[in-house]
C-alpha cells in the first residue's frame, strides 16, 4: 500500500499528459498480453480533486498498481515428483 505522498505523486503521474498516457499504454499493453493489472484497492468514485471523466480515471482510483499472471495447475503438481 502507498504512503499518501506515494499516492498523491502517482496521481499527479497518472494526471500528467506525457507520463500519464505513457502508463496507459504500457497497461492496455499488459493487458493484451495476457496479464491482469489492478490496483489492489480502489477508490469507487473519482478522487478529490480528479474529474469524473478523466481519460485515465481508472488509473487515478487505484490505491497502488500490481500486475500478475495466473497459470493453469499442471498435472504434474500433484505427483509426488513435485517436490523435486
Amino acid at each position: 500500500m502507498m504512503s499518501a505522498a506515494q499516492l498523491k505523486r502517482y496521481r499527479h503521474a497518472v494526471d500528467s499528459g506525457t507520463k500519464g498516457t505513457r502508463l496507459a499504454h504500457v497497461v492496455e499493453r499488459l493487458r493484451a498480453e495476457g496479464l491482469e493489472l489492478g490496483g489492489g484497492q480502489s477508490s469507487k468514485s473519482a478522487p478529490r480533486g480528479y474529474p469524473q471523466d478523466h481519460p485515465r480515471i481508472e488509473l487515478l482510483r487505484y490505491k497502488g498498481l500490481i500486475c500478475w499472471r495466473h497459470w493453469p495447475v499442471a498435472p504434474w503438481l500433484h505427483t509426488p515428483e513435485s517436490k523435486d
